[in-house]
């Protein structure tokens, strides 16, 4: 994020229940968003997309993930979709609260335990 422009990015609550459009400024306001100390990247599509999670939201006590299309497993919390250029700089997402949307397969609690996901049955 070189220039230090806010960057148009959609920001996923499961917590809320909310798709909101945000702006993002550099890391500290992706961690500020996403509600953690340390994040990851995923890669969303072949168009830049990328998709902005908690590193630690399975085994830091995270209660909600979402499952996506584009990915094989539950994503732990808050998800941040953030566009980028070839050459890897941020840019505007493309997406709209519509398409992530239209990419949520679902939400589910996050199990920490084996007991936690007996205590579910």
């Amino acid at each position: 994020m070189p220039d230090n422009r806010p960057y148009k990015a959609i920001l996923v609550d499961p917590f809320a229940e909310t798709i909101t459009e945000e702006r993002v400024y550099d890391y500290t306001s992706i961690t500020k968003l996403l509600q953690v100390q340390h994040f990851t990247a995923v890669n969303v599509n072949d168009k830049g997309e990328t998709c902005y999670v908690d590193d630690e939201g399975l085994i830091n006590g995270t209660e909600f993930g979402v499952k996506y299309k584009f990915y094989p497993s539950i994503l732990a919390g808050r998800a941040l979709f953030v566009g980028s250029t070839p050459s890897g700089d941020t840019a505007d997402t493309t997406m709209t609260r519509a398409s992530v949307h239209n990419n949520i397969l679902g939400v589910y609690p996050i199990f920490s335990s084996e007991e936690d996901l007996e205590d579910a049955e």
